[in-house]
């Protein structure tokens, strides 16, 4: 008995930016942020999201936290990178001040980030 053709979802509808995650578990961990760089940088990250067979910077595929550069690396401190276990979990920076240390500027302020790289 002949079967209907199958037929494609509807493309999902990317978002302009990041929305607002879940409230918290009320866990605060203190830390510096320590890497800066530019979204080209997503390209070859530890976590592969931009990687083939993506090789894109804004494929709506992914997450709209890496699609507009609310990413970030971590380091091998609490919670360390280790082997990858912490892709794509996502936490509220906050920064208590508009100083920055090395000549990097700062601004007060806060934001979620999804981690997208190691060290």
């Amino acid at each position: 008995e002949p079967t209907s053709a199958p037929t494609l979802a509807p493309a999902p509808t990317p978002t302009s930016a990041p929305t607002l995650a879940p409230p918290s578990s009320g866990i605060t961990f203190r830390g510096s942020l320590t890497m800066w760089s530019t979204q080209e940088a997503l390209i070859g990250s530890q976590c592969e999201y931009a990687n083939a067979p993506v090789n894109s910077l804004t494929d709506p595929v992914m997450p709209s936290y890496l699609r507009s550069g609310f990413h970030c690396a971590i380091g091998d401190s609490n919670p360390g990178f280790g082997k990858g276990e912490h892709c794509g979990k996502c936490y509220r920076l906050t920064s208590l001040n508009d100083d920055g240390v090395h000549g990097t500027p700062g601004s007060k302020g806060s934001a979620v980030v999804m981690v997208s790289n190691g060290g």
